[in-house]
């Protein structure tokens, strides 16, 4: 992976982006079936999203990482809107 070889990504950053990103992907599937996780799943995703989030801004001397704090904290809005949503259902 580029990123776990970028200066200052350690390994357990570079775990987090992907469990993030699979966590993402786990709960766009959840969305779509309408599984009675769906709010769970969107809380989950939105803890994870910030905590990526805060973990790109330490490396905000790269774009890259910026890039990917500010994807991390978009995604993270709509996983709480959506969590919201869900709970209302």
């Amino acid at each position: 992976m580029k990123c776990s070889k970028m200066e200052g990504m350690t390994p357990e950053m570079a775990c987090m982006l992907q469990d993030c990103a699979a966590m993402c992907q786990m709960t766009m599937g959840c969305m779509m079936r309408g599984s009675a996780m769906c709010a769970k799943m969107c809380a989950m995703c939105a803890e994870m999203c910030m905590m990526c989030c805060s973990m790109c801004m330490q490396m905000k001397q790269d774009e890259m990482m910026t890039r990917c704090a500010e994807m991390c904290k978009r995604c993270a809005e709509s996983c709480n809107m959506m969590n919201k949503m869900c709970m209302a259902a």
